[in-house]
């Protein structure tokens, strides 16, 4: 399906975090991708886009530290971004996981400006398949 870069974090690594320069999913990125795709941008709708950007960008970030063996940013990402603690977060959680990831190394940051831009085409393509309301687990569905 293409959803991930196949991009590995880049080997050139700066001092200190650059601002994060990716506009952030919520609300814009959710609402703008369901209209295109058709859909109300309504909560539940909002919540099952962000719950498919979550687990996408959570898989992006597990193979990021894989291939930079470190698993303890893995430990601490899977620690913060845990489904069951963030529950009440939903809509956020991609936004703070892209936070954690901007801070956590410059290496990824390519990475994670193509996760954005695949993420809009995957949202419009995964809602365009289904009615209105969507699936909650929406990202199972793929």
């Amino acid at each position: 399906m293409g959803l991930f870069s196949k991009r590995a974090p880049s080997a050139k690594s700066t001092s200190g975090t650059a601002a994060r320069d990716i506009p952030a999913f919520y609300p814009a990125l959710y609402t703008t991708t369901l209209r295109t795709a058709g859909k109300s941008a309504t909560e539940h709708n909002v919540e099952a886009v962000a719950r498919l950007t979550a687990v996408n960008l959570a898989l992006n970030a597990h193979n990021w530290f894989d291939a930079l063996g470190d698993s303890g940013a893995r430990s601490r990402f899977d620690a913060q971004f845990n489904p069951t603690a963030n529950q009440a977060r939903t809509v956020h959680v991609p936004d703070d996981m892209v936070e954690f990831l901007w801070a956590w190394t410059s290496r990824c940051h390519p990475g994670l400006r193509d996760f954005a831009d695949q993420m809009k085409k995957t949202i419009v393509s995964s809602a365009s398949r289904f009615g209105d309301p969507l699936p909650a687990d929406l990202w199972e569905q793929e």
